[in-house]
Order: C-alpha cells, then structure tokens, then sequence
C-alpha cells in the first residue's frame, strides 16, 4: 500500500516530468549548437575538423567520392581513412543549397547525434527499464560537456555513434524475435547494414557496440537454451545473427582498410599513415595502460567532459551498491564496455579527448540506470540521494560546459589577409608546399589550395626528391613556414634553403599571424612559371 508520501514523490518524478526535463535538455542542446554557428572550424583539434572538410570541399570540385581526396600530402592526393558516408551526406546538403560547408557538416553532425536518441530509448526499453529513467538517461547525453560540443564539429563522430546505436538496437531486435521463435529477416538485414556501415565509418567507435552486441546474443541465446534446452534451429538463429552482426562488419572493415593503405602507399609522403604503421598510435603500449598517468587523465578529464565533475561521477558509480541487483548487472555490464574501450585504444582515447564521445555514452548510460533505480526506490532516503545526484548532473555539466568549452566555441578568427594574398599571387590551382605544421590541414583548408605539408625538415629526405618528381605539371604557388616561436637567423637560413631546394622565385613575401596563440607563418610567393 502506498503512503502520501510515495504518492507525493510519484506525482514528482512521473513520466511526464521526465518527458518535460528531456525535452528542457534537448531545447539547451540546440540552443548551445546555434552559438558560434557561422564561426570557422578553429577551435579544438581544428587539425581534425579541417581534414574532413578539405576532403569534402575537393568532393565538391570534382574530386573521386570514393578514392577521395585529402590534399594535403602531394600527389597522389588520395589518402582515406574512414568510409566517406559522413562526406558525402554534407557534399549533398552544400549542394541543395541549404548551407555553406562549415555550417553544413555541424548540420549533419547535429542531425546523427539526435538521431541516436530514438534508438537509445528503444535499447533502454529493451533493459526493461521505465519511461521515466529512459527520459533522465537521455537527459544526460544531451547536456553532457562532451556531446554538447563534438555533436556540432565537423567530425565523423556523431555519425559513428549513430550507426552503432542503431546496429545494437536491431540486434537486441533480433533476440527478442529470436526468443519468441520468430526469424525477423529484416531486422537481421538492417543488423548487416548499420553494423558495416558504422564499421567503416569509425571502427574505433563501433568497437564497444560490437563487443555489447555479442554480449546481447549471448545472453539472449543462454536464457533460451536454459528454458527449452537444445534445439538446432535456435541455435543456428543465434549463431547466424552473431556472424551478420559480427563477422561480415568485420570483414568489411578489413577490405577498407586493405584498399585505403593501398592509396595511401603510393604517396611518398604518407606511408606512415598506413594502418600497420599507426598501431602502436592507435592502440598505444603496455606501459602507457599501466600509467598513473594516463589514468590520471582519464579519471579528472575523460569522466570530467562526460559528467561535469569526476568526484560527482566516481558517488554516481558507487551508489551501485544499493541498486537493485538486475539495474546494478546493467550498470557493470555498461561500465565495462566503456572501460574496455579505455583499454583498447588507449593512445587514442589519451592524447585526443573526442575519442571518449564514442564510448561515453556507457559511461552516461550506467550513471542513468543507478540514479534512476535511486529515484525509483521505495526508500525516501535512496530517492533523495538520486534527486539530489541528478540535480548535480545538470548543475556540473553545465559548469563544465561553460568553463572548458565555452571559450572555444564562441571565439572567431579574420582569414582574409591571408586568403587575399594567397588569391593575388597565386592560381587556384597552385600547390603549396608548408612546413612545421606537422600534416594538419587547418591551413591548406583556410589558403584554399593543395598542399604538401612537410614534417621532416630535412631536404636530403629522398622521399621529398619522389616528391619533387610528382609534382611535375602542378606550378608551386609558394612556400609556407609555420612557427610558434617567430623566426630567428637559423628559420631563415632554412627557408632559403626550401626556396632554392623548390625552385621558387620570390616575387612577394610576407608574415601573417595565426589564430593559435602567438603562431606566425613567412608566406613566400613564387612568380615562376
């Protein structure tokens, strides 16, 4: 029987209240989207934003959709990583005329993260979890520090994400017809589909949904095999879902990435980038798992852009304790596959603090399942302990967002100076050779030309020779010298030295200021023909 003051609390924390929240947090996430819209893509790892979008931007030119181009290593100009279905939805949309390219790749990114909110909920449902701890789960993605910001760069990201929540809502799907002697073909077909298509988009994202997914089919499989014992026909069901789901994705992936290594290896310059050079880049060592060091920084920045504050994330985690035991067996499950992801990558999800918006959403995810059991329990102390837990989400994440990203997000750089000289002493068609930027695209992006970014300054590199030999029949427009230190007698004895090594003839020069603080680049101007 039911006190007034359980009534009193139900009438609080109902449906229809958490359906008022979620959509309060999703109104916010627009809302923050829209601020800084029209800005360019200089804000964090711009090296990254603008790859994508110089690739998009040379799709709009005619460039190749699948072997497409990165200009930013000589020619051959085709250096692809991930499958190009996020560049090609944003090429479609500049070209309706809806937006220019910056705004059209925020456009898309936008629209996959609240696409992946719809399939969440359906994976929620299927945890038999209840409307009401579903809307606070989503609530929390939608104002997390982490999603608020990546949601709305011109990054793969979202798109990634989408494609793996979807692939692991048809999969639980699929048991569930599974269980109830049903075969649903086409939900086994759209496991296939979203499951090779988020693979080749991001494998390092679909990873820990491919992982939860043989989990579910696990799981699902055992409770049926315990419940009616042996049969071949169910077994094979299980054993058919788990290869679509698993093993062709995989394959897929393996084919990418065999085809663009293959691209890659005809560039002098981009041999480096071939996936068998990036592992220890990609996966990261041993030593670097067992750091206090990197745990450090997953534990105060990873948990701190996902939530708003570790401490407040590391009480949400341990008020397992008093959940329920079959929430606390979602949360755990939850946490491990974040964790995992963690520990796989581990060189990535440390130096790049975007990758945690591929596994953070577990992370979101079991806190939602414990704090939502709080609110849910009979006991008046667990459902203040979870108001009052959940009320600190709102309020840190906020703090943080405004803190750590603000800044970035709002902030706008003028380009003109230097794409107006660029425009007066050189053809559109003219390649750039830039030095001291590593291989970032952020400029090749902003001068709007090819380019070949040099990271080993050493003009005896015999690959800097194959790549005097390709660039026969493409004119160099210039010299670009990056710095963020400014320019002493050895700099410039060196850009002499580039400039004779390249067969530049100086017809103007000049140094510009970057956007990155106190970083200046010498543009020298070549008017050979």
């Amino acid at each position: 029987m039911k006190t007034k003051c359980s009534d009193f609390w139900d009438r609080i924390f109902s449906d229809v209240t958490a359906k008022a929240v979620f959509i309060a947090s999703v109104v916010y996430a627009i809302t923050i989207a829209c601020i800084g819209w029209n800005g360019k893509l200089a804000d964090l790892h711009a090296f990254r934003q603008t790859q994508t979008a110089i690739s998009v931007s040379y799709l709009l030119k005619g460039g190749p959709w699948l072997a497409y181009e990165t200009p930013i290593l000589g020619p051959p100009w085709s250096i692809p990583f991930e499958f190009p279905l996020y560049q090609w939805l944003v090429a479609l949309v500049v070209k309706s005329g809806l937006f220019a390219l910056d705004q059209a790749g925020r456009c898309v990114s936008e629209f996959f993260f609240f696409s992946s909110l719809y399939p969440l909920y359906k994976i929620l449902g299927c945890l038999k979890l209840s409307r009401r701890q579903r809307y606070l789960i989503l609530t929390l993605l939608c104002v997390s520090p982490e999603y608020l910001f990546w949601s709305r760069s011109f990054m793969i990201e979202s798109t990634a994400l989408a494609l793996s929540v979807y692939f692991l809502w048809l999969v639980f799907l699929c048991c569930e017809r599974l269980a109830a002697n049903r075969i649903d073909w086409l939900a086994m077909t759209g496991v296939t589909v979203f499951g090779v298509l988020a693979g080749l988009v991001k494998v390092t994202t679909f990873f820990s949904f491919l992982v939860g997914a043989c989990v579910v089919i696990a799981v699902y499989g055992f409770r049926r095999h315990r419940k009616e014992g042996f049969c071949k026909k169910t077994m094979f069901a299980f054993g058919l879902l788990a290869g679509l789901a698993a093993i062709i994705p995989l394959l897929a992936v393996l084919g990418w990435t065999a085809y663009a290594d293959s691209l890659k290896s005809l560039n002098p310059l981009a041999g480096l980038l071939t996936s068998s050079n990036l592992k220890v880049w990609n996966f990261g060592t041993l030593e670097q798992r067992f750091s206090i060091k990197t745990w450090h920084t997953f534990y105060f920045e990873t948990l701190s852009d996902l939530v708003g504050d570790c401490f407040w994330a590391t009480a949400s985690v341990a008020a397992v304790v008093f959940c329920r035991k079959e929430r606390a067996i979602i949360a755990i499950i939850s946490l491990g596959l974040f964790v995992l992801t963690l520990l796989t990558f581990t060189n990535l999800q440390y130096v790049h603090n975007y990758y945690a918006y591929a596994n953070g959403i577990f992370f979101l995810v079991a806190v939602g399942v414990i704090i939502g059991d709080l609110l849910e329990s009979q006991r008046n102390f667990k459902r203040v302990a979870g108001m009052v837990l959940f009320g600190l989400s709102l309020f840190f994440s906020r703090q943080h967002f405004f803190d750590n990203y603000w800044q970035f997000q709002n902030q706008s750089f003028d380009f003109s100076p230097i794409t107006t000289a660029v425009d007066t002493y050189s053809g559109d068609n003219d390649v750039f050779i830039v030095f001291g930027n590593d291989w970032s695209s952020e400029i090749p992006y902003y001068i709007r030309r090819r380019a070949v970014m040099i990271k080993n300054p050493d003009l005896n590199d015999p690959a800097l020779r194959t790549l005097k030999e390709n660039l026969r029949g493409y004119r160099i427009g210039g010299l670009v010298f990056y710095s963020r230190s400014g320019f002493d007698e050895d700099a410039y004895a060196f850009i002499d030295s580039a400039i004779r090594f390249f067969g530049v003839a100086p017809c103007f020069y000049s140094i510009y200021p970057w956007y990155k603080s106190n970083s200046r680049m010498h543009m020298v101007f070549n008017s050979a023909q």
